[in-house]
Order: C-alpha cells, then sequence, then structure tokens
C-alpha cells in the first residue's frame, strides 16, 4: 500500500502476491501487510512493519482520520471538497481509499443526473411548441354554445340600485365608463372597418398568414340612451332607470346564427317577475345581433376586435322588490334550453330597485 496524498492510499502492483490482512470501509479497504515493509509508508507516527496481533483503530471526523495501535498514531487529513476532489474522482485507482472524495462523488452523480433530466424536458417542451400556432389554438375545450355575460359584472349576478345612495349605484356607473370606452366612435373609425351588415366578416388566409385580422366597428353612440354620452342620469342609475348591457362570449371560428338573423330577448323569470319587472327598451333596436361581428379569429389575431353588445334599459321596475331576470339570445345554432348549463345561451340576474 502506497500514500499517494494527506488521504489517498492505492495498491502497488507487485504487492498483489504478498500475503495481507484487510479492513473492511464500505467498499473502500485499508490493506495492511507485512511482506511488502519496505515499501510501506504510513506516515511519521504509524511506521511498518504494523503488528497484526495487536487491534487496529480507525477513527473517521469530517476533516481528518485517526489511525491508532497502540502507541502509535496517525493522523490524514481529509482533502476539502472542491474542484480538486471532483478531479481526484477521474483519476480513482482499483483499490483506492479516497477520503472526503465520496461527498463530491453523490455532488457530481446528481449534478449529471438533474442536468440529463433538464435537457430532456427542455427539449420535449422545444418539440411541442414546434406544432402549436402562435395565433390560433391547436385543441379547444370550447363549448358548443358561447355564454351570455351581464353588464356591470358584479359578484353574484345581481344588480342592487339605492337610488337616494350614490355610492350604492357609482361603483356600477364607474365600470360601466371603463368597459365601454374601447366603442368610442372616434376609437372605432380610428381601429375597425365599416363592414357591410348582414353577412360574415371572413378573412381567410389563403395559404399566405392574414394578419392582423380586421374587425368590424360597433360605435358606442348604437346604444342609443344607454351610450353614456352626455347622459346626466349616469346610465338611468340616478333615475332608478338603469341599463344593463348583454354581451356574448368570445369563440374563436364561431360562425353565430348560421347565416340568419338573431337577438336577444329578456323576460321574468317567473309570472311575479314578469309581473314586477315592467317594460323596457333595447339597443339597438329589438336586441338585434348582426352577422358581420363573426366569425372571432382570436385573441391575437383579432387584436381590436369589440363583441356586439345589446343594452337593456328598465324604464318602471317595481321597487323594492327582487326581480329575477333571464335574457337569452335567439340564433339558429345556439341551443338556451339546456337545463345542465344555466349559462348556455343565456344569462339570469337579479335586479332591485331601492326607493325610500
Amino acid at each position: 500500500m502506497q500514500r499517494l496524498g494527506p488521504s489517498l492510499w492505492t495498491w502497488d502492483s507487485s504487492w498483489q502476491q504478498a500475503p495481507a490482512t484487510s479492513l473492511p470501509l464500505g467498499v473502500q479497504k485499508i490493506l495492511l501487510g507485512s511482506a511488502f515493509t519496505s515499501k510501506i509508508k504510513l506516515g511519521p507516527g504509524l511506521d511498518p512493519p504494523l503488528v497484526l496481533g495487536l487491534p487496529l483503530q480507525l477513527k473517521l471526523a469530517v476533516s481528518r482520520v485517526v489511525l491508532n495501535q497502540g502507541p502509535k498514531k496517525e493522523i490524514l487529513v481529509l482533502l476539502p471538497l472542491g474542484v480538486s476532489s471532483l478531479l481526484n474522482l477521474w483519476v480513482q485507482l482499483q483499490g483506492c481509499l479516497f477520503l472526503g472524495t465520496f461527498p463530491a462523488f453523490i455532488l457530481l452523480f446528481y449534478l449529471v443526473f438533474y442536468g440529463f433530466l433538464t435537457a430532456m424536458f427542455t427539449l420535449t417542451m422545444w418539440v411541442m411548441l414546434q406544432t402549436v400556432s402562435d395565433h390560433t389554438p391547436k385543441y379547444q375545450d370550447r363549448l358548443a354554445t358561447p355564454g351570455l355575460m351581464i353588464r356591470p359584472k358584479t359578484e353574484n349576478l345581481d344588480v342592487i340600485v339605492n337610488v337616494s345612495d350614490t355610492e350604492s349605484w357609482d361603483q356600477h356607473v364607474q365600470k360601466l365608463n371603463k368597459f365601454l370606452e374601447p366603442y368610442n366612435d372616434s376609437i372605432q373609425a380610428q381601429k375597425n372597418d365599416v363592414c357591410r351588415p348582414g353577412r360574415y366578416y371572413e378573412q381567410p388566409d389563403n395559404g399566405v398568414l392574414n394578419y392582423p385580422k380586421r374587425a368590424c366597428q360597433f360605435n358606442r353612440t348604437q346604444l342609443g340612451d344607454c351610450s353614456g354620452i352626455g347622459d346626466p342620469t349616469h346610465y338611468g342609475y340616478s333615475t332608478g332607470q338603469p341599463c344593463v348591457f348583454i354581451k356574448m362570449n368570445r369563440v374563436i371560428n364561431f360562425y353565430a346564427g348560421a347565416n340568419q338573423s338573431m337577438n336577444v330577448t329578456c323576460v321574468g323569470k317567473r309570472d311575479e317577475d314578469a309581473e314586477n319587472l315592467g317594460s323596457f327598451v333595447m339597443f339597438p333596436a329589438n336586441g338585434n345581433i348582426d352577422l358581420m361581428y363573426f366569425p372571432y379569429y382570436g385573441k391575437k389575431f383579432h387584436v381590436n376586435y369589440t363583441q356586439p353588445l345589446v343594452a337593456v334599459k328598465f324604464l318602471n321596475v317595481t321597487p323594492n322588490v327582487e326581480v329575477n331576470v333571464e335574457c337569452r339570445i335567439n340564433a339558429a345554432n345556439i341551443a338556451t334550453d339546456d337545463e345542465r348549463d344555466k349559462f348556455a345561451g343565456r344569462v339570469a340576474f337579479k335586479l332591485r330597485i331601492n326607493k325610500t
């Protein structure tokens, strides 16, 4: 056995025929012998020949190893864990005792292992992304029937107005101002096209990416008394005649109406609701939604798309009574009678006008 450094002991190939005694240490061994005394150098405190009948004590610590045989003592300083320890892993010989480098081997193993996993994951994601379009989803978990939603949007779809309390309806007014801002006529004229009514506004690629898609204008003035333009009643909320806006959820490449006219209608859900609901007016007239706003090509393709709206102005709702209202879209290819989906082609909300 030959000492290669402060923490390394190794075989000499010429000693293999000599009788030896070994002290197992995991998968490593400290080899002791008396037939190769002249070739062993154990250190200043534990010189050969070793007395085979006297026990050899080995004490391991974090930074050193202490060998004791009777009065003789040898202290081996362990190599610190660092780059040199990692490099020593590549020159380890059969029969060597590496003290202090085994943690480095574990570290190197996990670095290689997790590096390989990271590279494999990155490669897999890159291959998958090559098959996905940046503009149109490859797979859509969309419903066959788009849903409807109201504005102002509230947590429980209830519109409660206390006419004498400004704070009770001012939050609705602020939400509607922000919601309708993209519909301003000046913005629509700048960004969107004047389209021909009564037909779909199709923009096929024809082998060349047609991007971005143009959208048809839906001007705020089309909402009449619910436009909020120069309106001192604040969409009717200050007088107890509030406006509620109905919009259809966007569905990519959906041809709503199946090339036929469509509109939105609203009713009271029960007989008592119908009585308390009173009369109302809709903008555009009869709650019509034109075909020219379809199909929708997606957020990245249709960058300036503004979906069509229907505004409902309730004129004489019975005060201090909660009224259940249901609005639905009447279109050839949109089913509204699925009891399992309360939002398929329809929306229900509660309306209450409090007056003192």
